[in-house]
């Protein structure tokens, strides 16, 4: 069970969790701010890229009306970032679950450095039957194939 929100919105929240004052930027609006100020910077070249990294945050020290809808802005581009990083952290996290199988029911685990010819690793590496090709009868464990199986099962993160 959470803490009572009072009916306040989560920008709220956070400003009564760090008694700041409406005028005072978030910490949050200051970087998505800045983010987005990159990202338009991008838009005329490289150099608008760092301008808006570096001068992004000092918007929302704007007073104002035109101040607080900056802030808004902000708030609202690092939720949107966060939520594109959370999705893209489950995904990656099910690409590695997806990678990564099991052995086989029945067949020992090796030891590490050991070979089924009694030579090491290094040995076994540099053999010429060793391929970086998957085996037949493996499903492929690409970004594409997780992707597909999580519109498959219904589980793609990002909601529209």
């Amino acid at each position: 069970m959470g803490l009572p929100t009072f009916g306040l919105a989560a920008r709220e929240q956070e400003r009564l969790r760090t008694l700041t004052l409406r005028e005072e930027p978030l910490i949050q609006e200051m970087i998505g701010l800045q983010m987005l100020a990159s990202l338009m910077g991008l838009l005329v070249g490289p150099l608008g890229f760092f301008l808006g990294l570096m001068h992004g945050g000092s918007l929302c020290f704007l007073p104002g009306r035109v101040g607080e809808g900056l802030r808004r802005a902000g708030w609202h581009t690092f939720q949107s970032l966060g939520k594109a990083y959370a999705a893209l952290w489950r995904l990656c996290v099910a690409c590695r679950a997806c990678s990564v199988s099991p052995p086989a029911a029945g067949v020992p685990r090796r030891r590490a450095g050991s070979s089924a010819n009694g030579q090491g690793p290094m040995a076994q590496r540099n053999s010429p039957s060793a391929s970086p090709l998957p085996r037949e009868g493996t499903r492929p464990a690409g970004l594409s194939h997780v992707i597909m199986l999580a519109v498959a099962a219904k589980k793609w993160p990002l909601r529209y």
